[in-house]
């Protein structure tokens, strides 16, 4: 799922209770638990993503200091970089980040000039997730402008039973942040996602990414309690 970045419209409060699957904002307006956490103001009033609701959610990051627990690959040509304000190539990349909306703001690119040539990839992993996940789903801000747009993929998978496609977005996809959304059905065994960029055409190509989140469902690795063995599915 795809949509331009915006701030959300909050919805309206019927004056009835939240459910259990719903979280309660502040303003007592109530949004799906799946949207807590992803860098948007659902509830009109920024409860839903307060810091202190937001410090369990697996590997949330904005890229304003650094790549948090998301790590580069060494199976690529290049690295993503941390970039603040404009790319460094005209007419292709933001003029800010999405967090802040500021030029000072940072994000994730992959430069689509020289040296890197086409069809070179830059590839990062996010953190070991528990095959116990459930409704797990993996939330991110992309912005993919010109003219020399490649290919933004994204991969789930592991070691032994290798990486499966669930995502390929190819091509100029509008001068703004869009938010996408990826569902990460149940795995037999622990799994990563995986983000690559590949370069397109010619050097208006500049790939950037922001705000990647998981959502509640999405359970670390290391956050099991036992080994005891999963339920029929």
């Amino acid at each position: 799922m795809m949509s331009p970045s915006c701030t959300a419209s909050p919805p309206p409060s019927s004056g009835d209770p939240c459910t259990p699957e719903q979280f309660t904002c502040r303003n007592q307006n109530c949004i799906s638990q799946d949207q807590l956490c992803d860098f948007i103001d659902h509830c009109g009033d920024q409860s839903d993503e307060e810091p202190y609701i937001c410090q369990g959610f697996s590997s949330r990051c904005s890229f304003e200091f650094d790549l948090c627990s998301w790590r580069q690959s060494g199976m690529d040509d290049f690295d993503w970089l941390i970039k603040a304000g404009s790319t460094l190539t005209g007419g292709t990349g933001p003029i800010s980040d999405h967090t802040l909306r500021d030029p000072s703001g940072h994000y994730l690119y992959l430069e689509g000039s020289f040296p890197q040539a086409a069809g070179n990839s830059a590839r990062i992993s996010g953190p070991l997730l528990s095959r116990r996940s459930k409704h797990c789903q993996v939330r991110f801000f992309s912005h993919m402008s010109g003219e020399g747009i490649g290919t933004l993929s994204v991969f789930r998978g592991g070691e032994a039973r290798g990486f499966d496609l669930l995502l390929n977005l190819t091509g100029d996809q509008g001068h703004a942040w869009q938010r996408v959304e990826v569902q990460l059905s149940r795995q037999e065994e622990d799994f990563q996602v995986v983000f690559e960029g590949k370069v397109g055409k010619n050097p208006k190509g500049d790939i950037c990414l922001d705000d990647i989140s998981f959502s509640s469902g999405c359970l670390l690795a290391s956050e099991e309690e036992d080994d005891t063995p999963l339920p029929p599915a």
